[in-house]
């Protein structure tokens, strides 16, 4: 990217992913503006839930990553490649 090109801002303090092969990620941020949820624990178990995910996931590390706030995506599987 080059300086003066357009861009995009994307607000997700909480991200969560899984890769093709199976392995399930969790990124959590800072949420400076606080509109998204003050429980970001109970987000990533309702997100988990609704893609299928929640009984992949070991909860404990979930929680870890979610009380860091530190912006690294972290592995969170139950079962770790």
């Amino acid at each position: 990217m080059k300086v003066g090109q357009p861009g995009e801002i994307i607000y997700e303090p909480v991200l969560l992913a899984q890769l093709p092969d199976g392995r399930i990620f969790l990124e959590a941020h800072r949420d400076p503006y606080r509109k998204k949820s003050e429980q970001p624990l109970q987000f990533v178990r309702e997100l988990a839930a609704a893609n299928n995910v929640d009984k992949a996931i070991d909860w404990k590390k979930a929680a870890d990553v979610t009380s860091r706030d530190e912006g690294i995506a972290r592995e969170i599987g139950a079962i770790s490649h």
